[in-house]
């Protein structure tokens, strides 16, 4: 998972630094939950659900946290909306 957000903030990093002046980029993302290592070896070795999964899971992912985490080490960049939507079932739990 370390792999994955060293990717994800890299990317983050050269699109805002490929912005031309005065360029907007717009980042869509959904969080995800991380499985215990055993659990993963129960649901067949997936390490990964999607946010909305019913079950337990062992730690969760914010990658809107990782984006801005990733645009503050990018001079001149800056937050202009931000915006959360759920999309899940209300019933579901968890």
């Amino acid at each position: 998972m370390e792999g994955y957000q060293q990717w994800f903030q890299r990317v983050v990093e050269l699109v805002l630094r490929r912005l031309p002046a005065g360029g907007l980029a717009i980042f869509m993302q959904t969080d995800i939950k991380q499985l215990s290592r055993e659990e993963a070896a129960t649901a067949g070795g997936g390490k990964v659900v999607p946010v909305g999964s019913e079950g337990r899971y062992w730690r969760w992912v914010d990658k809107a946290h990782l984006a801005m985490s990733a645009a503050e080490r990018v001079q001149g960049s800056r937050l202009l909306w931000h915006k959360i939507i759920f999309s899940g079932n209300l019933n579901a739990g968890g």
